[in-house]
C-alpha cells in the first residue's frame, strides 16, 4: 500500500524533504555523513534498470554523448554567464553562477530518466563521462570565461565514481547471481525505499544552505530566477528542440541530463572561495526539489 502511495506521490516526498531542510536544518546537518548512502541507494536502483544490450548500443553512438557534453560544458555555462552579467550581479556571484553551470550531470540522473521513460543507458553513460571529464573541463572553461581557476579534488571524484557507479553495479550483479529472491524482493519495494531515501537526501542538501536561502534579498531573488532557468528552462528548451531530430526516449534523457547538474560538487569547492560564490549552487539544489517533484508527477508527459 505504501509502495503504491510512494509511486504516485514521489514528488510529495521531495517537497517534504526541502521543507524539512529549511525548518529543521540542524537535523539535516546531523544526517550529512549519510549523504553518500542516500545517493548509493538511488544509484543501486538506477543500475538495476540498465539493459546490457542497450548500454552497449548507447556506447556505440558517440554523437549524442558529444552533444550532451557540448550542452553541459558550453551552451549552459555561456547562457548562464550572459544572464548573470545582464542581471547586474557582482563578481563573486557571477563566478558562482558560472561555476555551478559547469557542473556535470548528477550521478543519479538515470534514476529520474527512468521515471519519465527516457533512455536510461544514454543518461548513465553521459553522467559517467561528464563526471570523468569535469576535473579537466571545469577549471579550463571557468578560467576562460571569468578569469579564475579552481582545483577539482580528483580524490573526491574518484571516490564518487567508485562508490556510486562501481559498487552499485557490482552489488546488482552479485544479488542477481547469488540471491535472486532477495533482489526481487528489494526491487518490488523500490518506490517506497527510494521515496524515503530521497526525502532524506533533499533534507540534507537543503539544510546546508538554509541560512543563506532564508535570508531573502533582491540578489537572492535574482539567483533564484537564474536557478529556475538552469533547471526548468534548460530542460524544456533542450527537450523542445531535441525532440525534432532525436528519438523520444533519447530526447527526454538528454534534456533531463542537461537540466539536472551536480551542483553539490560545485557547492563544496566554491565555499573555499566565498559564501557568495557557493550560494548559487545551494539555491540550485533547492530548485532541484520541485524539479524532481515535477518529474515524478508528470513522468512521461515531460
Amino acid at each position: 500500500m505504501f509502495n503504491d502511495f510512494a509511486r504516485r506521490y514521489f514528488g510529495l516526498f521531495t517537497i517534504t524533504g526541502a521543507v524539512l531542510g529549511l525548518v529543521l536544518p540542524f537535523v539535516g546537518t546531523l544526517l550529512q555523513p549519510y549523504l553518500l548512502v542516500t545517493l548509493f541507494v538511488l544509484m543501486f536502483f538506477a543500475t538495476a534498470k540498465l539493459n546490457k544490450k542497450r548500454l552497449v548500443a548507447a556506447a556505440k553512438k558517440p554523437l549524442p554523448i558529444l552533444l550532451g557534453l557540448v550542452l553541459l560544458y558550453l551552451v549552459v555555462p555561456v547562457v548562464m554567464y550572459v544572464l548573470a552579467l545582464s542581471a547586474g550581479l557582482d563578481g563573486a556571484a557571477v563566478f558562482g553562477v558560472v561555476f555551478a553551470a559547469l557542473a556535470p550531470t548528477i550521478i543519479s540522473a538515470p534514476f529520474f530518466v527512468s521515471m519519465i521513460k527516457g533512455d536510461v543507458e544514454f543518461s548513465y553513460i553521459l553522467s559517467v563521462v561528464a563526471t570523468l571529464l569535469s576535473p579537466l573541463l571545469i577549471p579550463a572553461i571557468l578560467f576562460a570565461m571569468v578569469g579564475q581557476s579552481v582545483s577539482i579534488p580528483l580524490a573526491s571524484i574518484a571516490t564518487t565514481i567508485v562508490a556510486l557507479i562501481v559498487f552499485p553495479a557490482l552489488l546488482v550483479v552479485a544479488l542477481r547471481a547469488l540471491l535472486p529472491r532477495v533482489m526481487t524482493a528489494v526491487e518490488s519495494n523500490e518506490s517506497s525505499v527510494t521515496a524515503a531515501d530521497f526525502l532524506v537526501f533533499t533534507w540534507i542538501i537543503i539544510a546546508a544552505s538554509s541560512a543563506s536561502i532564508l535570508a531573502f534579498t533582491p540578489a537572492i531573488a535574482v539567483l533564484f530566477g537564474l536557478a529556475v532557468v538552469q533547471d526548468f528552462g534548460m530542460y524544456f528548451v533542450v527537450r523542445s528542440v531535441s525532440r525534432r531530430f532525436l528519438p523520444e526516449k533519447l530526447s527526454k534523457a538528454l534534456a533531463l541530463s542537461v537540466g539536472l547538474k551536480n551542483v553539490v560538487l560545485t557547492a563544496g569547492i566554491a565555499m573555499l572561495f566565498s559564501p557568495t560564490a557557493a550560494l548559487f549552487s545551494g539555491i540550485v539544489v533547492l530548485v532541484h526539489a520541485p524539479m524532481f517533484a515535477v518529474v515524478a508527477w508528470l513522468k512521461e508527459k515531460l
